[in-house]
């Protein structure tokens, strides 16, 4: 009586004590991420709200127009849409900043599950806690957390930790409710996102390193993890008319050496945090991924100081090794959906979000081998060092987030296109890597004034600004050729990024006389009433015939 007695106190207390993670998890998220709750609307945000506003709810028919079926965060977004409007991205943003500690409160609770079936490890929780409070404040989250439209990132972030969760649920009780529930929420994750789409293979791997009768490795509760993928192929035939995408050739067809360049890269990014450390190491760091022999030498000859520097503190048996190499596998896995997507990985901001499901298994390892380190205080020393640096750069993106929203609002609202064709060359792509108007231009102004200019403005060309000042010019030479100049960004850009990119459409434009800051575009068969705007220094401006 007395034992059931002391279980029934202990599950309160565990009880409470989740939630108080979860209130510091939700206080920490907001903390890094307030000056997000500014952000407006930005870039590919503006495509879902044009198609609400043409089609309403039926506009999920079509699938908001994509070749994936993403219909839980289509839904989601729609209906805060329909509820709250676009005079203000605060609701939107919010529901970001929200996820983002829940799936850092899940990936404490996944951590101290697989502290407890591998390693049976008595006082996991502040390890446990700070893979959490690491996995809110690294700054390759931004991208996700703060851009509306890394919305289906999180989501999908959210139903993969509970599918794991339950998986390990399921592994320790044997009760089916759990192997129904895990793979009920990865369901929910394919009509979240594709990128969930690896999950069985990581279950396959667990279970072979679990399994030690190989013949059982493809049972009944493996097999069903592909049930949701079969869902997903059919409703992406219903949907799209292809029961796999035709942008998986991206992949088939994906060189094996930049598969494998992609992966060092993203190895720079988050195990050496490439983006966050002084140019002179990153010039170090280039050097060796450039010559990956020489990389090869330089992390074995690290690997060996490491081993002579912690042997006394760090005694690593089968099973402390393993686990290791469990968490790196999951690393490796959740990468492949977006491995053969050539993004600028280290160099910019761009394109992070796709790194933040992978994250997961990242922050977990880390404090694996702190737990087997076991100098708590030292710990502790060392994780408030690195959130206050982490603090520092999560608010450096976000200010950009927050000038690029209200460069691109000023420009969507006072923006009034000729009654005929306009034509808008060195658009913003994007503000120190936060989106501008890559896509949506029109969008957005047929949101805002209520009428429909698709096809009515065209972009000849997209320009990486740094700054709000950052200028350039466009001149008339005829009536159909325009020579446009870039001004150089105030600021600095990674060698990856371009200043501007030119709209490939060959059926309108055509572009001669290209070099690094300036090109000549000549409009095919251009209609009497049209006209030409160029951005520069925060404004549209109509170049003068």
């Amino acid at each position: 009586m007395l034992l059931k007695q002391r279980n029934f106190f202990w599950n309160i207390t565990a009880m409470k004590n989740r939630w108080l993670v979860f209130a510091v998890y939700l206080l920490s998220a907001l903390l890094f991420y307030h000056k997000s709750l500014q952000v407006y609307f930005l870039s590919d945000d503006w495509k879902l709200f044009y198609l609400l506003d043409r089609y309403g709810f039926a506009a999920i028919t079509s699938n908001f127009e994509s070749e994936f079926i993403r219909i839980i965060p289509c839904l989601l977004l729609s209906a805060l849409y329909f509820l709250f409007g676009i005079s203000s991205a605060f609701p939107f943003h919010l529901l970001s900043v929200l996820l983002h500690a829940l799936n850092a409160f899940f990936v404490f609770i996944l951590a101290e599950k697989i502290f407890t079936k591998y390693l049976q490890y008595g006082n996991s929780f502040p390890y446990s806690l700070a893979a959490g409070l690491i996995f809110i404040s690294l700054p390759y989250q931004v991208e996700a957390v703060t851009w509306m439209s890394g919305t289906s990132d999180l989501l999908a972030c959210c139903f993969v930790l509970l599918s794991l969760i339950l998986y390990y649920d399921y592994k320790i009780s044997a009760e089916r409710k759990h192997l129904f529930l895990s793979v009920l929420f990865f369901l929910l994750a394919v009509l979240t996102k594709e990128s969930s789409l690896f999950v069985p293979l990581l279950i396959i791997f667990l279970e072979m390193v679990d399994t030690r009768d190989r013949k059982k490795i493809f049972s009944a509760a493996v097999a069903v993890y592909f049930v949701p993928v079969f869902i997903y192929a059919l409703l992406n035939k219903f949907m799209t008319g292809y029961f796999i995408t035709p942008g998986v050739s991206i992949f088939t067809n994906i060189p094996f050496a930049l598969f494998v360049k992609n992966y060092l890269l993203y190895a720079a990014k988050f195990f050496a945090l490439y983006r966050l450390l002084p140019y002179e190491v990153r010039d170090i760091l280039k050097f060796i991924l450039e010559y990956k022999a020489v990389g090869l030498v330089v992390g074995a000859a690290v690997l060996l100081l490491l081993y002579f520097l912690f042997r006394k503190k760090i005694s690593l048996g089968k099973t402390e090794s393993r686990l290791i190499v469990i968490i790196l596998t999951a690393f490796a896995v959740s990468l492949l959906p977006v491995i053969h997507l050539e993004t600028s990985f280290v160099g910019s901001p761009q394109s992070d979000r796709y790194g933040y499901l992978p994250s997961i298994f990242f922050v977990i390892l880390i404090f694996v081998i702190a737990a087997f380190i076991n100098r708590k205080r030292i710990l502790i020393g060392v994780l408030c060092l690195i959130l206050v640096w982490f603090y520092k750069e999560v608010q450096s993106q976000n200010r950009s987030w927050v000038k690029a929203s209200s460069m691109a609002k000023k420009i969507v609202n006072e923006f009034k296109p000729t009654v005929g064709i306009s034509y808008v060359t060195n658009i913003p792509d994007n503000f120190n890597g936060a989106y501008f108007l890559r896509n949506g231009l029109s969008d957005a102004v047929s949101v805002i004034n209520r009428q429909d200019f698709s096809g009515r403005i065209q972009v000849i060309s997209y320009h990486t600004i740094t700054s709000g000042t950052d200028k350039a010019n466009a001149e008339a030479v005829s009536d159909s050729v325009y020579h446009v100049t870039f001004a150089k960004p105030e600021k600095g850009i990674p060698r990856s990024e371009k200043i501007f990119t030119m709209v490939p459409d060959t059926a309108h434009y055509s572009y001669s006389g290209v070099s690094d800051t300036s090109f000549v575009v000549t409009i095919k068969k251009r209609p009497f009433k049209s006209a030409v705007y160029y951005y520069s220094a925060g404004s549209l401006n109509i170049v003068k015939r």
